[in-house]
C-alpha cells in the first residue's frame, strides 16, 4: 500500500490539524491493496479531540489530478483543545497524552508501508512532547539561588566585603594591615601602592578556590640545605613571594599574611591541599546539616508503597499500594507527606521536612518508577480516569468517567490487535 501524502498544520496548542490521504483505484493490483479496509478501521479519535470536515487546499489536491482513475479518500483529523474548558483537573495534559498515544499508534501501523508519513508523525510527536515539557512543573516557583542570603553572604565574604552572619554578627571588611614585620624590613622592598593593588586583585577574584590556588602558586616549598638525620623538625620550609607585573619579591610570612589580611590557618590549609585550590568545606560525610541516609531510605520505602499501575495491554495489576487501605483516591505529594508524618508519629520516628520529601519524590522515586514501569506500557489516561472515578461526588460524573475509561480500554485493545496483525 502506498500512502501518498500527509499534511501537518499546527500553530499552537489549540490547533493540530492532520489530513491523511490515500488513493483507492482499480488500476493498482490487488496485492497492493490487500489491506484496503485497513483505513476504514483506523483507531478511534481520542476523547478530547474532534473530527473536522475541512480539507486541504485546492493546490494540494492538484497533486493527484494527473491520474483521473485515482479516487482520493481522506481522513481529516484535528487534535484540538479548548483553553476555556481547561480546568485544574489535568484535562489539558490528558488531551495532549491522548493525541500523543494516537499518533504513536498510527506510527506503529505505518512503519512497514512504502511512502508512509513517518517524518510528519515524528514532527507532531516532537511538538506535543515540547508542549508536555513546557507544562511540566509550570506551577512551581523558579529557584533563584543568587538571591539566597547564604549565597549573598558567601559572595561578600569571598570578596572581602562586610557582611552579617546568621547569628547577626557583623564581620568587618578586609583591609591591608600595615605594621612592622621583621628585621629584614619587607616594607622597603615593595611600595604601599603595589601592595594595595595586589590586595585588590586577590579579593576581586571572589572565589575561595581560585584564591587558594593563587596562594599555593606564590608560595614555594624548599628543602633545608643542612639538617641532622635524627631530627623531628619539619622536612621543608616555605618562601613567600608577592608578585606584580611579572616581578616577584621575597617577603616574610607576617608581611605576606598582612598584605592579603588572611589568617595563618587558611594559608596552612591551602598549602596542605593535594588538589590545588580545591574547596572541601561542607562536603563531610558526617555533616550535621545533611539528612541521614537512614531517614532517606525510610522516605523512599514509604513512597514506593504508592506505586500502583495497570499494564495497559497485558491488563495485569500490580497490587502494592496503600491507596485503598488509606481511603485516599487521589494521591499527591502533600497528602503522601501527611500520611508519612502520621506513620512516623505512630512509630515514634523523627520525620524529615516537606522539602526533603518532595525532592526525594522528584529525584529518586521518578527514576525508580521508570525502571519498574516500562514507558511504552504505562498509560496516564487510565490512571487519571480511575482517579476521577474514585473521587466522583455524584453518580452522573462516575458513570461518565467509567464510560470514558471503558471506551479507552476498548480502543487500546483494538489497536493492540492491529499492531499484532500489521506490524
Amino acid at each position: 500500500m502506498i500512502i501518498y501524502d500527509w499534511v501537518s498544520n499546527y500553530h499552537s496548542l489549540n490547533n493540530i490539524d492532520c489530513w491523511l490521504e490515500y488513493p483507492t483505484n482499480k488500476i493498482m493490483d490487488n496485492d497492493s491493496f490487500q489491506h484496503q479496509n485497513y483505513f476504514e478501521n483506523l483507531p478511534n479519535i481520542p476523547t478530547y479531540t474532534s473530527i473536522i470536515s475541512s480539507y486541504p487546499s485546492v493546490n494540494h489536491r492538484n497533486h493527484y489530478s494527473n491520474n483521473k482513475n485515482v479516487n482520493i479518500q481522506q481522513t481529516p483529523v484535528q487534535l484540538q483543545s479548548n483553553e476555556q474548558s481547561m480546568i485544574n483537573d489535568g484535562t489539558e495534559k490528558i488531551a495532549l497524552e491522548e493525541a500523543k498515544n494516537y499518533l504513536i499508534q498510527l506510527k506503529q501501523l505505518f512503519q512497514n508501508y512504502e511512502g508512509s508519513p513517518l517524518s510528519a508523525l515524528d514532527e507532531c510527536l516532537n511538538f506535543i512532547g515540547q508542549k508536555l515539557n513546557e507544562s511540566k512543573d509550570k506551577k512551581k516557583r523558579i529557584r533563584n539561588e543568587q538571591k539566597y542570603l547564604a549565597n549573598i553572604n558567601k559572595l561578600k565574604r569571598n570578596s572581602g566585603q562586610e557582611y552579617v552572619t546568621r547569628k547577626s554578627v557583623v564581620v568587618a571588611s578586609k583591609e591591608i594591615i600595615i605594621r612592622p614585620c621583621c628585621s629584614k624590613n619587607c616594607q622597603d622592598k615593595i611600595s604601599l601602592e603595589t601592595r594595595e593593588q595586589i590586595f585588590k586583585d586577590f579579593w576581586k577574584m571572589a572565589n575561595f578556590s581560585k584564591q587558594n590556588f593563587y596562594l599555593k602558586a606564590v608560595v614555594r616549598s624548599k628543602t633545608p640545605k643542612r639538617r641532622r638525620s635524627n631530627t623531628e623538625k619539619r622536612q621543608v620550609y616555605y618562601q613567600y613571594f608577592l608578585t606584580y607585573l611579572n616581578k616577584s619579591v621575597l617577603v616574610c610570612k607576617r608581611f605576606f599574611l598582612d598584605t592579603f589580611n588572611i589568617s595563618e590557618g587558611r594559608l596552612a590549609r591551602a598549602l596542605k591541599q593535594s588538589i590545588p585550590g580545591a574547596d572541601f568545606r561542607g562536603r563531610s560525610a558526617n555533616s550535621s546539616r545533611k539528612t541521614p541516609e537512614t531517614k532517606l531510605a525510610a522516605v523512599r520505602e514509604h513512597i514506593i508503597c504508592y506505586i500502583d499501575y495497570i499494564k495497559h495491554y497485558e491488563r495485569t495489576v500490580r497490587e502494592n499500594s496503600h491507596v485503598s487501605k488509606n481511603n485516599c483516591p487521589i494521591i499527591n505529594v502533600q497528602r503522601m507527606y501527611k500520611l508519612y508524618t502520621r506513620k512516623c508519629e505512630d512509630e515514634s520516628v523523627e520525620v524529615v521536612g516537606i522539602s526533603v520529601y518532595r525532592n526525594t519524590v522528584k529525584n529518586d522515586f521518578i527514576m525508580e518508577q521508570k525502571e519498574m514501569i516500562p514507558s511504552d506500557d504505562y498509560c496516564t489516561i487510565c490512571d487519571s480516569l480511575k482517579s476521577k472515578i474514585l473521587s466522583s461526588h455524584n453518580d452522573d460524573d462516575r458513570n461518565r468517567n467509567e464510560s470514558e475509561l471503558n471506551s479507552h480500554l476498548i480502543r487500546a485493545g483494538t489497536i493492540q490487535k492491529y499492531v499484532e496483525n500489521f506490524v
